[in-house]
């Protein structure tokens, strides 16, 4: 999902839009997490990296 945002922004997308694909694909592969807090998480990897 890191990947998906960066490698859109390399590409000249928007962030918003790199950002979106990046929820997209972290919500396909974690079902479970409600979308306010899919959106956090992302937006926490994004700029922090995992937290693991």
């Amino acid at each position: 999902m890191t990947r998906a945002y960066s490698e859109l922004v390399a590409r000249g997308a928007p962030r918003s839009v790199a950002m979106d694909a990046a929820i997209r694909v972290f919500v396909y592969h974690h079902p479970e997490v409600p979308a306010f807090r899919a959106h956090d998480t992302v937006e926490t990897w994004v700029f922090s990296g995992p937290l693991n």
